[in-house]
């Protein structure tokens, strides 16, 4: 899909096929096997697949996830709050995440899907607002993962699955540094 040409859609909609996303994860729970493991033959851990406190909280929770070619991983890691353990980039097709079909096939699951989801973050009050940095406009989520959707082990399946299909890379510090040194000074 030609980039110019991409938008974000409604709430709910579906991502279109043929794009790619990002997801962040952090390495500060990662022993120096896992490390080893996601810098040697690059498979992730199912654990970048849970959804977090802050997806579950959502209307229609959903994974949360950056549409690429309307944000980019230096913007992706701005937007997930600037930490340098936030360093694994894990990026999977979207035509891939919907190809994707628990085990055991019952009961009945209806699949994952990539749909837009509006980025938000927190408005100090304990509520949220919306996002408006730059690659706000990529946000979108992986729908289906959460307790409404199938059972234990068909989520557990399918967040296993979502890893084997990621292409993991890890940022450094001086990728890392770049990205601070081009971010505007804190207002004091």
């Amino acid at each position: 899909m030609n980039p110019i040409s991409l938008m974000p859609g409604p709430e709910g909609t579906r991502v279109p096929d043929g794009l790619s996303v990002l997801r962040l994860g952090s390495s500060s729970t990662l022993n120096q096997v896992a490390i080893d493991q996601l810098t040697g033959d690059k498979t992730s851990l199912i654990g970048f697949f849970e959804l977090s406190s802050d997806d579950k909280r959502q209307s229609t929770p959903r994974l949360s996830v950056w549409v690429e070619g309307l944000t980019t991983v230096e913007q992706a890691w701005v937007l997930v709050g600037q930490e340098r353990k936030r360093r694994i980039v894990l990026k999977l097709q979207v035509d891939r995440i919907r190809e994707l079909r628990p085990q055991p096939p019952e009961p009945p699951h209806p699949g994952l899907d990539v749909e837009w989801e509006p980025a938000s973050r927190p408005d100090g009050y304990g509520g949220r607002m919306p996002e408006d940095r730059p690659g706000a406009e990529g946000h979108a989520g992986v729908a289906r993962l959460d307790n409404a959707h199938g059972t234990k082990s068909q989520r557990k399946y399918l967040r296993t699955k979502l890893a084997d299909l990621a292409v993991v890379r890890i940022l450094d510090d001086t990728e890392i540094d770049r990205i601070v040194a081009l971010l505007p000074p804190p207002v004091t």
